[in-house]
């Protein structure tokens, strides 16, 4: 074998890193939207999806029907395909798309009524953190993370008041030039002791670099720097979902009423620091030809379009259910509370509760004439289930979808 050969050869055997290779496109998949009662509108619920991808790591063309198509609306729902195959996704990721969505498409949800609600589809992808991993890349081993995204040229700012954590926090970056975005990247150790006093001693671990389509990369890792789902509830930071919905938008500069620590470098500088990260960002992010808008309302509205399914109101679930909601959440003594991050939506439900309620009511649908679910098999119908939340610490069975075949699949790549 010639040499050069042999050196191409050891490359790829000895790399993670999957190799794209031609394959039959990605599935389509039939997806609902429910407007009626609520905060969005469908162009921004549009807006939010194409954020919601591009967390993923998705690069959403700005010609929206090239990947979104219409196919039934009324003023209480919009049916729509997503055509996977056109949002952008990296080659790489292709793999764990499809293991992600398999499951949606064999539900009895897709199997009866022919659609799937779109905020089920982000909470058992974006926000299962293994299937996040997985499409995204994400690093199995942090010191493997370090290896490829930090440089040897770095500077360490010392977090001693968090606005997140009563632990302090010590953050790890790279230096300038940043000559492009993925040199920008972020190492934050959390643990116990005090940074000012030298006796800090890290126990857990995130990471933030940027993919090429300008949104950044969340993972997080334990102290023996194993790959896990989420910190665990002794810290805030939680999953990776909940690192998204703190990020937000732009790269995150902290409090100046943080006084760091001796032998690092100071609020002041860690501010002109970021700030000027924040413009390569915005700069590279100017380039892009994408359906994406990068600002925090279409953020907003990418969690919104998951809450409102995790969180539904009784109007909502009468647009889902044709049927009088209120009445059957009282008649079934469920709990309903205020949403305290949307007030302007009144009383909720958790979607674990709905999805019971569906299930009671199902076989009486099922014989009603006329009914939206008339003719639904009831026996053995179950809605696929999803994590209670999008940001807590996942518990419950479905804590670790997705995780044995990211451990079986190719990881340590970035989009």
């Amino acid at each position: 074998m010639p040499l050069t050969a042999f050196s191409s050869w050891m490359l790829l055997a000895c790399t993670s890193e999957p190799v794209p290779t031609e394959e039959d496109p990605l599935p389509t998949l039939s997806l609902e939207w429910v407007r009626a009662d609520s905060l969005l509108t469908w162009t921004q619920a549009r807006d939010g999806l194409a954020w919601s991808l591009s967390n993923m790591g998705a690069l959403p063309p700005p010609q929206t029907a090239t990947w979104i198509a219409i196919q039934q609306e009324d003023a209480r729902r919009i049916q729509f395909d997503l055509n996977l195959d056109a949002v952008g996704f990296d080659p790489r990721a292709h793999d764990a798309l499809r293991r992600a969505v398999q499951p949606l498409l064999d539900s009895d949800e897709m199997a009866t009524v022919g659609t799937v609600d779109v905020g089920r589809f982000l909470m058992r992808t974006l926000y299962s953190p293994w299937q996040y991993y997985a499409i995204t890349g994400a690093c199995a081993d942090r010191q493997e993370w370090t290896d490829r995204y930090l440089s040897e040229t770095t500077d360490q700012y010392a977090v001693t008041l968090s606005l997140l954590s009563e632990k302090h926090r010590r953050i790890t970056f790279n230096d300038r030039p940043w000559e492009t975005i993925q040199e920008i990247a972020f190492l934050s150790e959390s643990g116990s002791g005090d940074l000012q006093q030298g006796d800090f001693s890290p126990i857990d671990f995130e990471v933030i670099d940027i993919m090429s389509n300008g949104q950044q990369r969340f993972a997080v890792y334990d102290a023996q720097g194993s790959l896990i789902s989420a910190i665990p509830d002794t810290h805030p930071a939680g999953q990776p979902g909940s690192c998204m919905w703190c990020h937000e938008g732009y790269i995150q500069y902290g409090t100046f009423e943080n006084p760091s620590a001796s032998g690092y470098i100071d609020y002041l500088l860690w501010e002109e620091r970021v700030f000027e990260m924040v413009d390569r960002l915005t700069a590279h992010r100017d380039t892009l030809e994408t359906a994406v808008v990068f600002d925090n309302l279409n953020h907003t509205y990418g969690e919104l379009l998951t809450r409102e399914f995790l969180y539904p109101t009784p109007g909502r679930l009468s647009a889902e259910w044709d049927a009088d909601a209120a009445a059957l959440i009282a008649a079934q003594g469920l709990h309903t509370t205020s949403d305290e991050e949307h007030p302007a939506r009144g009383e909720i439900v958790t979607r674990t509760d709905a999805d019971q309620v569906f299930i009671h009511q199902l076989p009486q649908w099922s014989e009603t004439p006329g009914h939206r679910f008339e003719g639904l098999s009831s026996a053995t119908y179950q809605p696929l289930s999803t994590l209670p939340d999008d940001r807590a610490v996942p518990s419950g069975p479905n804590a670790s979808t997705g995780r044995e075949a990211y451990w079986n699949g190719a990881n340590c790549w970035r989009p």
